[in-house]
């Protein structure tokens, strides 16, 4: 392939989509825990910015106010008492170089259809290899082959759910539980489109279905069956081929469901009850998520223009209420304007590719943006995913081709 500065930036790009999904499975052990391994591109991102056009530029360059202001506040922030997990010079310096990555190489990649498949092909397949590493810890712990301490490592945080018999592990290969289950729950509902979309049948695309359906049962993550839901309510409704395999999907569900019942020794429904009971306003993390959201309101009342600083509120685990919280008014009237901002000069761009799009596969890629687009958001309500990959992969593809219209071929890749 010749060397040039656009295959250098596509390089730089499929090995952020691809290894964003492993987490933190490749990241060497003598960094912290919580390091992914697709970090090490992100300091990249100037090479997105070397032949950007005038209008890409001024498209990034409307969010940079918002940024400024965290960072400064951010510096505040780090030399106040606070837990040492927060960090939020680091937290800041990873929030702007995502944007700056995902949105230099959304303004800068070619936005035609093959070019897309390419990008959503490579995210499945990293996503996959996370899987087959996920079961082989999984069933090796079971079996007793691989301890507890070895899953610790390969994951940002180890957690269990205690049965009568047995620990049982929560599923999240390179990753914790609430994020990997969101994520298998993206990729579940866009392998169900995928699958309603094609004609001729495909043996590994149902084995992958039933493996991302047993990772999301097995995260036991409430906001990920939540937003599961509510995206194949979704389907439902725009989709005619997803409606109908509604109900082979419910059979085939029910099936894996069943076997899991009956070949565990873990009570399924009692976990997924116990779960659910963890919504208690007293008891559970919904009613610590509370306090944090009370405590975080009464700080805010001490300096509701400026906000409590950058990082300071990462317990509350509701995006939405953390931006109030750290910004405060005048910083969330700053990221309000820029959006504002951003959406009047991109309205026109916005408005025809998701509404007027007349090429099925344009489509297709356009449902799965707004498949993304809901995990995200309501991800967002019950915790924290402003640095999570999935969100960043979002907003690049709902960014891809706002200001570029340059079309070129490139080979298909297949899913």
């Amino acid at each position: 392939m010749k060397i040039s500065i656009y295959n250098l930036q596509r390089a730089l790009l499929y090995s952020f989509v691809f290894f964003g999904p492993l987490g933190v499975i490749l990241s060497p052990p003598f960094l912290p825990n919580a390091f992914r391994f697709y970090y090490f591109f992100l300091p990249l991102f100037p090479i997105f910015f070397l032949r950007l056009k005038e209008s890409a530029w001024k498209a990034i360059l409307t969010f940079i106010p918002f940024f400024f202001y965290c960072i400064v506040f951010a510096y505040f922030t780090e030399n106040k008492s606070v837990p040492q997990e927060v960090q939020p010079l680091f937290r800041s310096g990873l929030f702007i170089t995502q944007y700056l990555f995902t949105f230099g190489a959304a303004f800068c990649v070619n936005a035609c259809a093959q070019e897309k498949r390419r990008i959503l092909c490579l995210y499945l397949t990293g996503f996959f290899l996370s899987l087959v590493v996920g079961y082989t810890l999984f069933w090796g712990n079971y079996l007793g082959f691989v301890p507890m301490k070895t899953i610790s490592r390969l994951c940002i945080e180890l957690q269990t759910e205690k049965q009568v018999t047995e620990i049982f592990w929560r599923f999240s290969p390179g990753s914790y539980p609430n994020e990997y289950g969101n994520v298998s729950s993206f990729v579940l509902s866009v392998l169900i489109l995928l699958l309603a979309e094609r004609k001729n049948f495909s043996l590994f695309l149902y084995l992958f279905i039933c493996m991302a359906f047993v990772s999301l049962i097995f995260s036991t993550t409430r906001a990920a069956y939540l937003s599961f839901c509510v995206t194949l309510i979704y389907l439902c409704l725009i989709s005619l081929p997803v409606r109908r395999i509604f109900l082979k999907l419910v059979c085939l569900g029910g099936c894996i469901v069943f076997i899991l019942m009956r070949f565990f020794s873990f009570d399924f429904l009692h976990t997924l009850v116990q779960r659910f009971g963890h919504i208690s306003l007293k008891t559970g993390s919904s009613g610590v998520r509370i306090a944090e959201w009370i405590k975080g309101f009464n700080q805010l009342g001490h300096t509701p223009l400026w906000g409590t600083g950058f990082g300071h509120n990462i317990f509350a685990h509701n995006v939405y209420l953390e931006l109030l919280y750290e910004m405060g008014v005048i910083g969330c009237m700053l990221l309000l304007i820029s959006f504002i901002h951003y959406f009047s000069e991109h309205y026109l761009q916005i408005r025809k590719k998701f509404f007027a799009q007349t090429d099925k596969r344009e489509v297709l890629y356009n449902r799965i943006t707004v498949i993304g687009l809901i995990h995200v958001l309501l991800f967002a309500i019950t915790n924290h995913n402003m640095h999570h990959h999935l969100t960043w992969t979002i907003f690049f593809f709902f960014n891809m081709g706002l200001v570029s219209k340059k079309k070129t071929f490139i080979p298909n890749c297949c899913y």
